[in-house]
């Protein structure tokens, strides 16, 4: 509270240039939407109910990568480094083929041992 104080005091003796941002006024916006994120319980019982599935590799991805789902849905076995132990995420099916964002190109590391665990590597 005393920085900003501070730098009111400065704005107003013209010491610092003003930051017009200040002069917007902010909305109070709107409640949000109740999350609909599972549980510790119900993402356990989702992973060991697709164990075994054809599909099983793709709900890992998405649940404990964090993997968006355009993006789960692009990736290729050739994209899972077995010995480095990581899974790229480099593009989606986007129609651009991009991810949402440029940060959102990234490697997931350690995720490629349960992929290959799972029985399903590909192969």
């Amino acid at each position: 509270m005393i920085l900003i104080q501070a730098i009111r005091n400065a704005m107003v003796n013209d010491l610092v240039i003003p930051n017009v941002a200040d002069l917007a006024a902010v909305p109070n916006g709107k409640p949000g939407r109740p999350s609909k994120s599972l549980n510790l319980d119900q993402a356990l019982a989702v992973l060991e109910a697709a164990k075994g599935e054809r599909l099983w590799p793709y709900v890992a991805v998405s649940m404990l990568g964090g993997v968006r789902t355009e993006e789960a849905r692009a990736l290729r076995w050739s994209e899972v480094d077995r010995e480095g132990g990581t899974v790229a995420v480099y593009r989606s099916v986007r129609r651009t083929l991009e991810t949402k964002t440029e940060k959102s190109r990234r490697d997931l590391y350690r995720l490629s041992e349960t992929l290959i665990s799972s029985g399903n590597s590909g192969d």
